[in-house]
């Protein structure tokens, strides 16, 4: 288990958002809803991910890989941020205590940090990290 985030710890960090928020769960639900994609019909309004297939699970040590094919680029926010909205379809997850993380075509990462308060409250620090990002056709700098 890495002590930092790699694209984080580097000369020329790469770009990233924090959000912390506290969600009324317990932790383990929140871990199963960030790697589990067979729930896509409960985010239907925006439909972040369709068609989920999933391609493998491996364990390794301590850490539990998952590995989906499905498409994240036809919601409306991942369309407006991807050209055509094509391209997204490979997501690999995986849990490695303490840290959850996704890795969406090596541009789109994000890791997630539990803290848990009760057994029916959670702290959450997600940390989204990107690549290049192109709207409308225009490439945005990072």
């Amino acid at each position: 288990t890495p002590s930092t985030i790699p694209r984080l710890d580097s000369e020329k960090p790469t770009p990233f958002k924090m959000v912390d928020v506290t969600i009324g769960s317990h932790w383990t639900m929140i871990l199963e809803n960030n790697c589990d994609f067979y729930h896509a019909y409960l985010h239907r309004k925006f439909k972040p991910f369709t068609w989920p297939e999933l391609q493998w699970v491996q364990r390794e040590g301590d850490a539990v890989h998952v590995h989906y094919r499905t498409d994240m680029g036809r919601g409306q926010l991942a369309a407006a941020f991807t050209p055509g909205g094509g391209g997204l379809q490979n997501m690999h997850l995986w849990y490695d205590y303490p840290y959850q993380r996704s890795n969406l075509v090596h541009q789109y990462l994000h890791w997630c940090f539990f803290l848990p308060i009760s057994s029916t409250k959670t702290r959450t620090f997600y940390v989204f990290l990107w690549g290049s990002i192109t709207v409308a056709g225009v490439s945005l700098p990072n």
